[in-house]
């Protein structure tokens, strides 16, 4: 094997299978597949915060309609409308599905104290 002794050989020197040395084109190659893989993966990041945003809205929407079904359904039973024991069953049916939905969004941290 040819020794080499300064950089232009090293710029001349062929990529061999299992060869030690690379080219400048080689290295260059080399770092447009990993800007590119950046960028896919810049692509990716953006595309995954797009759909946790989807997520917290469609979960806070469900939230609204649910702790709006329950006030209705306290109205109706504070009003003292005869409650039947399907509008209880109802309103305990609709606060579980709240509970279940709020242990399931972790709690927002407490802000810092200074």
């Amino acid at each position: 094997m040819k020794r080499l002794r300064s950089p232009k050989d090293v710029e001349s020197q062929p990529l061999k299978s299992g060869g030690p040395f690379v080219t400048r084109k080689d290295l260059a190659k080399l770092e447009r597949l990993i800007r590119m893989t950046q960028a896919e993966l810049a692509e990716g990041l953006l595309a995954i915060q797009t759909q946790v945003g989807k997520v917290a809205t469609e979960q806070s929407d469900r939230f609204d309609a649910l702790s709006q079904t329950i006030a209705e359904l306290e109205a109706i039973i504070a009003a003292g409308a005869d409650a039947t024991p399907a509008v209880v069953a109802a309103l305990d049916a609709v606060k579980t599905s709240l509970q279940a939905l709020d242990d399931t969004i972790p709690d927002a941290p407490p802000p810092p104290t200074e």
